[in-house]
């Protein structure tokens, strides 16, 4: 099963899912998953799951620094750059670190346990920080929260 982008490894499991209720257990992949767990198919979900959401609150975060940025703060975008590295990397040093073999295990089905519950720890820590950060950034900072000044707000003056 591909184990590069996360939508081909999502479309290859569900691929194995219509597999595997046929019976077909030809592919060695197919074979582990037929034979996992149903708690641990489904903390491994968990954990795919949570990350397009953790993804999503990290991306607002740098989003954030990175307009900061552009508004006159040019060190932002150096921290935006790095909050995204640490969220990233992260992961993988915590998952290769309990013995994970492959960070990629998560995305085809054939992580452990472990490695799955430690990623879904770790995304909604990323969550939950993450959205602290923007919910206090965004009701305290007046102009994080400001309508941007585009064509579209000039255009209405101009009327």
């Amino acid at each position: 099963m591909d184990q590069g982008h996360p939508v081909r490894a999502g479309l290859g499991l569900v691929g194995a899912g219509f597999r595997l209720v046929y019976g077909d257990t030809t592919d060695a992949t197919l074979t582990a998953l037929a034979q996992s767990p149903m708690f641990e198919l489904l903390v491994g979900l968990l954990a795919m799951i949570l990350f397009r959401i953790a993804l999503l609150t990290v991306s607002g975060v740098v989003g954030i620094l990175v307009a900061r940025a552009v508004s006159g703060s040019p060190r932002t975008f150096w921290l935006a750059a790095a909050v995204y590295a640490v969220f990233s990397w992260l992961i993988v040093a915590a998952q290769l670190a309990i013995g994970g073999e492959n960070p990629g295990a998560i995305l085809a089905g054939q992580a452990s346990l472990l490695t799955s519950a430690v990623t879904v720890i770790y995304y909604l820590v990323a969550i939950a920080l993450a959205y602290a950060w923007l919910e206090r950034t965004l009701t305290q900072d007046p102009q994080a929260s400001a309508a941007p000044v585009g064509r579209g707000r000039r255009m209405r003056k101009n009327r």
